[in-house]
């Protein structure tokens, strides 16, 4: 997966990180429903991520060791849902901040969310973007659909 590219330009460096994540984590998700599929049937699957997730989970869980790396992966998974929520759900915001001394002004983009008290910054924007790609392919990899030998640069 790539990394946003250099640009002089704030904003479309923030548009590329902020859709490479949700890329990425749409991508796992499409892959609890395949996974639904597979160990629990014909039963509608929930909408909500956390709820589907977990029951995937129960599933897998029961199947005993056979999938210990999915099962690793989908939890980590579950941590980054909120930060999913708040990045899909909450417009970017930027803080400008003037030094008192110089008198330069520093800009700072960040996302915000009143409820779980998220605060994402572009630092922080980066790592979840490669956390969540690099959590695809690990996904992709421990279910088979992509193969370790593949992945050598």
């Amino acid at each position: 997966m790539s990394q946003p590219e250099d640009s002089s330009d704030p904003m479309a460096q923030w548009r590329d990180l902020i859709g490479g994540f949700i890329l990425a984590f749409g991508d796992i998700e499409l892959l609890t429903f395949r996974l639904w599929r597979e160990h629990i049937g014909a039963e509608l699957p929930p909408h909500n991520f956390k709820e589907r997730t977990g029951r995937v989970l129960s599933a897998l869980r029961k199947l005993g060791d056979n999938y210990p790396q999915v099962v690793s992966h989908l939890e980590a998974s579950l941590r980054l849902a909120d930060k999913r929520n708040t990045i899909a759900h909450h417009p970017m915001q930027v803080q400008v901040f003037k030094h008192n001394t110089t008198g330069e002004y520093f800009l700072e983009h960040a996302i915000t969310s009143e409820t779980n008290d998220d605060y994402i910054t572009d630092q922080d924007l980066k790592q979840l973007r490669a956390e969540a790609e690099n959590l695809l392919v690990a996904l992709y990899t421990a279910l088979g659909y992509l193969e370790r030998e593949s992945l050598a640069v």
